[in-house]
């Protein structure tokens, strides 16, 4: 039944608010979300999360199709869809990849001003005066790059290089202790 309409029709149908023929799109391309989610290697536990959000990305092709393109609604979809989950695997890694520990953070809040200070002071024991001073004044001042440039009298490109090395040095301090 599901293959019993083409595409073109149950876009007619879905304009003229039918819930059957969107019932019946929807069951026609879960087959395609779910293969695009195994594509990716999306892992069994997020895999409702990425199956709705292609549910979604499927209504929303569905509302922004053209049927003058020359693409099929198919195709149409199908980037759609592997655009979004690759959005969504960018945001995740940097959420998941660029976070404090937890239990640093409790640790931290439970000492008093001078061993935070200390151990602040031993995370940039490795910094060179130009990395600390950049980090200093990106990370505990928040100013931006082109503000410490313009400080420092040097290029941006030297102050993006003074704040990765710091970050560097900063992260095996801490996987060192």
């Amino acid at each position: 039944m599901i293959y019993k309409y083409n595409d073109y029709e149950l876009l007619y149908l879905i304009n003229e608010k039918s819930d059957d023929a969107l019932e019946i799109m929807f069951k026609k391309y879960e087959p395609l979300i779910r293969t695009r989610i195994r594509d990716f290697r999306i892992k069994n536990k997020n895999f409702d999360d990425f199956f709705q959000e292609g549910l979604i990305m499927l209504k929303i092709a569905i509302e922004t199709y053209d049927t003058f393109e020359r693409k099929s609604f198919n195709k149409y979809f199908d980037l759609i869809l592997q655009r979004k989950i690759k959005e969504i695997l960018n945001k995740e890694s940097k959420y998941f990849y660029n976070v404090c520990v937890q239990e640093d953070v409790d640790y931290l809040l439970e000492q008093s001003e001078e061993e935070v200070f200390e151990f602040d002071n031993n995370l940039k024991r490795n910094l060179t005066k130009l990395e600390k001073n950049v980090f200093e004044k990106m990370f505990e001042e928040n100013k931006d790059i082109l503000e410490i440039a313009k400080e420092f009298s040097c290029s941006d490109r030297k102050i993006y290089n003074a704040i990765y090395r710091a970050k560097k040095k900063i992260r095996c301090n801490i996987s060192n202790k």
